[in-house]
């Protein structure tokens, strides 16, 4: 009887210090994924099933504006989201065994509105209770970038003039849809294409490459060309090109600006052979009342000449 007590007794001791060794193994393990989190620097959030913040790292407490993770740990959950249905929407897709890129907007601890994509699921502790773990990153500034994005495609897409942009080795990196009607190419067609080899204009290389050299020093340029669209047919061009810069002054691609004009030119020719050659005597005068243009015919009529 004695020496079963003693083994009994040996017995219980080998299993408190397993135990105890499992405890410490563990209380580490704890530790260090804790230590983890802390340094991870996507926001990382531990919350109960009823919606009771529990954890929150150095991340989330700087994401959500929370000067203390004591004061974080004071606000319930639900009232981080702007939108109660995104809370609702949220716990449906938990409840389907997970959710994954969840954009939402939430509420800042200073009361601004911000987007941000979760990530979450559900874990057991060795305890065996339920707790909801997210990962939040934030997205406004993508949201922002994305929004200003869409608004210059927009404004580009409604543009009349033409508006074709150039790396500084002068391919196409943006291509309007008025430059799709004016010169015929698609953006796609268009897009990582040297310039010169969609936009043809009668203008020799020695010209093309002095423009090029002239365009850093002047910042911009303004003329009218002949070109040519994509199925080869001629079109009169007003274009004006702008420099882009990088902040150390380096040229670092173009913005152009072209204008069909081809019709413009044709009814200002054709008003200039009616003007000239019409033998009636026509003039252009201001309203200042003095004249700024008189055709052949008042000279031949009254021997004054447009200098006199």
């Amino acid at each position: 009887f004695s020496m079963s007590l003693f083994w009994n007794a040996r017995s219980l001791n080998a299993f408190d210090e397993r135990r105890g060794h499992a405890e410490q193994v563990l209380k580490e393990s704890e530790q260090r994924t804790r230590e983890l989190m802390e340094h991870l620097p996507v926001g990382i959030g531990v919350s109960s099933p009823g919606g009771s913040a529990l954890y929150a790292n150095s991340a989330l407490l700087s994401t959500l504006g929370y000067p203390s993770r004591e004061e974080f740990l004071k606000t319930p959950v639900s009232s981080l989201y702007a939108d109660p249905q995104d809370r609702s929407r949220f716990l449906e897709l938990l409840e389907g065994g997970g959710v994954k890129d969840f954009e939402f907007q939430y509420r800042r601890n200073d009361g601004s509105l911000a987007w941000g994509s979760m990530d979450a699921h559900v874990w057991k502790t060795p305890s065996g209770e339920s707790q909801i773990v997210v990962a939040l990153q934030d997205l406004t500034e993508r949201r922002r970038a994305e929004a200003e994005r869409a608004y210059h495609a927009h404004v580009l897409a409604n543009v009349g003039d033409a508006v074709i942009a150039t790396d500084a080795r002068f391919v196409v990196t943006a291509w309007s849809g008025a430059a799709e009607r004016i010169y015929g190419w698609r953006a796609e067609e268009a897009l990582g294409r040297p310039v010169d080899e969609l936009i043809r204009s009668r203008v020799s290389e020695d010209e093309r490459q002095e423009f090029r050299r002239i365009l850093p020093e002047k910042g911009q340029l303004e003329a009218d060309y002949l070109q040519y669209r994509k199925d080869g047919s001629p079109i009169q061009v007003a274009a004006r090109t702008v420099a882009l810069r990088a902040a150390d002054g380096s040229v670092t691609g173009t913005v152009t600006l072209s204008r069909d004009v081809t019709e413009s030119r044709r009814a200002e020719r054709d008003r200039d052979l009616l003007f000239n050659f019409s033998l009636d005597m026509l003039c252009i005068a201001g309203f200042d009342g003095y004249f700024k243009q008189l055709n052949p015919a008042w000279e031949k009529a009254l021997g004054w000449t447009n200098e006199e």
